[in-house]
């Protein structure tokens, strides 16, 4: 941790109560390339001020064997503390480093976990308890990760663990997730990619820091479409709208031309929205499929996008939609700025409440017609010219 030293330094507080017996309950000891936390680096801390005559050292998956049972690899980690404690006595002053030792054993193993608990007290007379996570899930994936974190890696320098969606993770492994989290190997870099970060669990979303990605802008996207793959303006504009901004599904599109546009792209049209039975046979069509839901807020949120941007501009470069400038027209002279912002900001909010159990075709139902309510009823303040 020799690399946060300085922004340590720059603030320090006196000791509340500089006489008081202080056991640290809760420290450990590493050294690696990257990054050394012994004996010095301790007392560093612990040095301050404050009356700390004794620490205790808690397991942190380091140190372990590389070859035996794996069950008994853990208690090397024990022989380490007892080796640095001992080796501590003679210059640490009054404070007893390491005077209790919390190892680690796999309390899953049942009856044969007691050759695991009497080769630690071997290890070590300072040992007094295991630590053993509860959280636990039954992919072999993590449990894979955490068996292969305290080995560092034979040629790269990093160990990356890449987790693409977490909010997939059950809260079990989320949990478990979060315990390695807690005190990740300094020779580890966790990759935790998600959609929403509101869907994660907080304490997991506080561990780590944010790097939002945003996705390329609409010009990017179409440039690509027209200028690598050849395709023409208005087909690239296309399958930017049905791939909802997103390049990647936006290229695979590309690829089978024959594909029919998602029937939900009439609900622009007034004939559409006008008809709740046609809205909802579209709803109907969506069933269960939460993907086609994901499709019809998408797209619903680009077409009031549209509309807005036709309202205020009546440029056809500026919307997604060009081909379809009456359609925009009949709706932005129907809706007021007020009243697309207010209906975007609603289908933000069912979008983020899709990963919950919602029915999506009731989700649909209740978003197409609560749309067409506004469209088809404008206030007064509606019908303002832009």
């Amino acid at each position: 941790m020799t690399e946060q030293v300085p922004w340590l330094a720059r603030t320090t507080e006196d000791a509340i109560d500089p006489e008081l017996v202080i056991c640290d309950p809760h420290h450990h000891l590493w050294e690696y390339p990257q990054s050394r936390y012994l004996v010095d680096e301790l007392l560093g801390d612990i040095g301050d001020g404050h009356r700390v005559e004794s620490t205790v050292y808690i397991e942190c998956n380091r140190m372990y064997r590389a070859e035996g049972p794996p069950a008994l690899r853990p208690v090397a980690e024990t022989e380490y503390v007892e080796h640095i404690a001992a080796a501590s006595e003679r210059r640490a002053g009054t404070v007893r480093i390491a005077a209790g030792i919390v190892g680690f054993a796999d309390l899953t193993l049942g009856s044969s976990v007691q050759a695991v608990l009497e080769a630690h007290l071997q290890a070590s007379g300072r040992i007094r308890g295991i630590r053993y996570a509860t959280a636990w899930d039954p992919s072999d994936q993590i449990r894979e990760v955490q068996a292969a974190l305290p080995y560092q890696p034979l040629v790269a320098s990093p160990r990356v663990v890449l987790i693409p969606d977490a909010t997939l993770l059950r809260l079990d492994g989320a949990n478990a997730l979060l315990k390695t989290l807690e005190e990740p190997p300094s020779h580890a870099l966790f990759i935790v990619m998600a959609p929403q970060r509101e869907r994660l669990l907080p304490t997991i979303v506080s561990r780590c820091q944010a790097v939002r990605c945003s996705p390329p802008s609409q010009e990017a996207v179409i440039e690509h479409l027209t200028a690598r793959l050849g395709l023409p303006a208005e087909r690239a504009r296309a399958l930017f709208v049905q791939a909802q901004g997103r390049i990647g599904p936006a290229i695979q599109a590309a690829s089978a031309p024959g594909e029919e546009a998602p029937p939900y792209e009439d609900v622009g049209a007034p004939s559409t929205i006008a008809d709740p039975v046609r809205l909802l046979d579209l709803a109907q069509g969506i069933g269960k499929d939460q993907e086609a839901l994901r499709g019809l807020l998408a797209w619903l949120t680009l077409w009031l996008r549209d509309v807005l941007a036709w309202r205020l501009t009546r440029d056809p470069d500026r919307v997604l939609h060009p081909d379809r400038r009456a359609d925009l027209a009949w709706w932005a002279d129907r809706l007021s700025t007020d009243d697309v912002l207010d209906l975007a900001s609603g289908l933000h909010a069912v979008w983020t409440s899709v990963h919950r159990n919602l029915n999506p075709q009731l989700v649909a139902e209740a978003a197409l017609l609560h749309i067409a309510q506004r469209v088809n009823h404008p206030t007064p303040r509606c019908q303002e010219i832009a």
